[in-house]
């Protein structure tokens, strides 16, 4: 399957559910996730920089129970109640267009889709 996916075309579809346009999108690892660090201009003059996750691990033959909705949507809800209540610099998760910290983008035309998220740093 990982042949025939086109990583920043998926990218790019799932940070336009998120109503980001990326100035520069950088590839930054594969290992339970596929990671991108997204350069964005906010205004005029600021940059800053977003990451987007896709939920797909490099090998098939771990627990799949780290792709599934409930436990993505559970670790960025942890994220959200640590930046709230506590003193430490996490990253903070970004609603899609939709009201939700979740994106599924389908990957072919067999309707398989991956689930994405988009943090802010």
């Amino acid at each position: 399957m990982e042949g025939k996916i086109d990583w920043n075309h998926l990218a790019l579809t799932a940070l336009a559910q998120y109503n980001v346009v990326a100035a520069q999108l950088v590839f930054l690892g594969h290992s339970e996730n596929m990671t991108f660090r997204v350069d964005t201009r906010d205004g005029e003059n600021s940059a800053t920089f977003k990451v987007l996750r896709i939920h797909h691990p490099i090998t098939q033959l771990g627990d799949r129970i780290w792709q599934q909705h409930a436990i993505i949507e559970s670790e960025l809800m942890w994220l959200i109640a640590l930046h709230q209540d506590t003193d430490l610099v996490v990253p903070y998760p970004l609603q899609n267009l939709s009201g939700t910290f979740i994106t599924s983008v389908a990957i072919d035309d067999t309707n398989t889709t991956l689930n994405c998220c988009t943090l802010r740093y």
